[in-house]
């Protein structure tokens, strides 16, 4: 995963790669999602990185008057768990714009 920002301390924006997961915390049912929530909060109150998401369709785990359709193989919440980011000046060829 590739995200750009400003790493602490330097006034140039640069990039922060993250590879290699320690830890991957997924939720695919409802019922598992605020776990996997509170597992990545814990994460990075433990000094980790987490990068990741809570799709829409998990809105029904935070409040059942929600309705959504379950997207097909897409996990309802998802974050990797990381020691910490490579930094990079530049992006990887892969990553730059056109």
């Amino acid at each position: 995963m590739l995200l750009r920002a400003r790493p602490p301390g330097r006034p140039e924006r640069g990039w922060l790669a993250f590879d290699t997961p320690l830890e991957v915390l997924s939720a695919y049912e409802p019922g598992e999602v605020l776990s996997v929530v509170t597992a990545a909060q814990e994460a990075t109150r433990d000094g980790a990185w987490v990068v990741g998401f809570v799709s829409y369709e998990a809105a029904p785990a935070f409040d059942s008057a929600f309705v959504t359709r379950p997207a097909a193989d897409l996990p309802l919440a998802w974050f990797g768990v990381f020691a910490g980011p490579r930094e990079l000046l530049e992006p990887p060829p892969a990553a730059a714009p056109n």
